[in-house]
């Protein structure tokens, strides 16, 4: 298969012609997508905006574009399905081709020197870092790392650009996502990041406070029980599954992208129950896709009663730790309504309103599954089947 491959490449340089390198030195022996892309990620269009640059989540004329993805270039050789010489596609998609003038700087995720930015009100304060609302930018906040990353990394960056694959996969669900996306510096120095704010209707005002105090709708308060705080809203049983259906269409996404989520717990969803069911992730800071480390360098964050058994090293989360965790939340919110019970407890799941006889014998052979030992957990696609009937 060696001369397949070399087959391939060459057919590919040759179809992204030879024109002017963009490197300083002056080189012209490179491609445009070798000057754009150096030896790193490829892009392939998606859509139907041929001729758009992705920059960071946005096009070249600056409006939001989630129609391309990045592909290893290692990955598009091995998929090269060759239409004819002058236009290869990768996996079926035709791969985009730059002009001279678009560079390196068609793949990277925007800088803000944190000098610069004007931090307005303190939104939350935890292990890893601080949140502030943004002068003059409402939907936007900022998260300040306790300790920097000492440089600039391609993880941070990888992980940030990542978010419009996500959100293209996600396209038509009622998800928001509190992505990064622009990374904040102060010299060598990555000192957090700009991601978009939480929305209002993720929000609730707790009277119980003389001025009252605004709350995040933690999916917690989804939980069917009797509480001694006046909540001014409800979820019902219908509501429950919907949002169970849509952590797993998260998950999903999240998954096909080679990427963990890592801290999955009721803290770190919120939802809102108004129109339509909706939901919003945040705090990505455990994230890191597969082979890589969290592109915070940190181990990744533990919530209470939401660890997996099998995980005893607790080093870097996993596929196998995201789908134990997402057994929680279902058995919890679905079955058990309480905080603390897990899969291994379950021993028959009673009538769920929404799914039927059939959708119950499911989820409860799920449910069994997950309380098994690592390596052996149901995969998110297997909960979607059965929570989509």
């Amino acid at each position: 298969m060696r001369w397949w491959r070399r087959l391939a490449g060459w057919l590919l340089r040759r179809s992204l012609g030879r024109r002017d390198s963009l490197d300083a030195s002056g080189d012209t022996g490179r491609s445009p997508m070798d000057a754009a892309v150096g030896d790193g990620d490829l892009l392939v269009q998606q859509g139907p905006e041929d001729g758009h640059m992705l920059t960071g989540g946005q096009d070249a004329t600056g409006q939001s574009s989630p129609s391309f993805r990045h592909v290893t270039r290692e990955q598009c050789i091995a998929r090269l399905d060759v239409v004819s010489a002058e236009r290869p596609t990768c996996n079926g998609l035709p791969i985009v081709t730059y002009p001279s003038s678009v560079g390196r700087r068609a793949v990277q995720a925007r800088r803000r020197e944190s000098g610069r930015l004007r931090r307005g009100v303190l939104l939350g304060d935890g292990g890893q870092g601080q949140v502030h609302e943004l002068a003059g930018e409402p939907s936007r906040v900022v998260k300040d790392f306790i300790t920097p990353i000492s440089e600039m990394d391609e993880v941070f960056e990888g992980l940030v650009l990542a978010g419009a694959n996500v959100r293209a996969l996600l396209a038509g669900e009622p998800i928001t996502l509190a992505w990064p996306q622009e990374i904040v510096v102060s010299g060598r120095e990555i000192t957090g990041y700009v991601m978009p704010s939480i929305p209002d209707q993720f929000y609730w005002q707790d009277k119980k406070f003389f001025r009252g105090k605004r709350r995040v709708r933690e999916l917690q308060y989804a939980v069917r029980r009797e509480s001694a705080v006046s909540i001014p809203f409800r979820a019902d049983d219908t509501h429950r599954l919907e949002l169970v259906r849509l952590v797993a269409a998260f998950l999903e996404a999240m998954h096909r992208e080679e990427l963990v989520y890592g801290d999955l717990s009721w803290g770190n969803l919120a939802f809102s129950v108004g129109d339509k069911v909706e939901l919003c992730v945040f705090d990505f800071d455990s994230t890191r896709q597969v082979g890589r480390p969290a592109f915070t360098r940190q181990r990744p964050a533990q919530t209470v009663d939401w660890n997996d058994p099998e995980d005893r090293s607790r080093a870097v989360a996993s596929f196998d730790s995201d789908r134990y965790k997402f057994a929680l939340l279902v058995y919890r919110l679905l079955v058990a309504h309480d905080f603390d019970s897990r899969p291994e407890d379950a021993t028959r799941v009673g009538s769920i309103s929404g799914l039927d006889q059939r959708g119950v014998h499911g989820l409860q052979s799920l449910l069994r599954r997950a309380a098994g030992h690592a390596g052996t957990r149901p995969q998110i696609s297997e909960w979607l089947a059965v929570l989509q009937r």
